[in-house]
């Protein structure tokens, strides 16, 4: 039992190391009254500092 607590805390840690934040947005961003692309625009997700 001494040693399943140090191993069962390692994996823990473990696990929290190897889960970030993963994913993908994709798709574009056009005028809406022209429908042309907006070159150099940055999109910016609400509630976090990603964009």
């Amino acid at each position: 039992m001494r040693i399943l607590k140090p191993i069962a805390i390692l994996c823990v840690l473990a696990g929290m190391l190897f889960a970030g934040q993963t994913g993908k947005i994709s798709g574009k961003v056009t005028d809406n009254q022209s429908g042309e692309p907006l070159i150099g625009c940055n999109v910016l997700i609400q509630g976090t500092s990603m964009g």
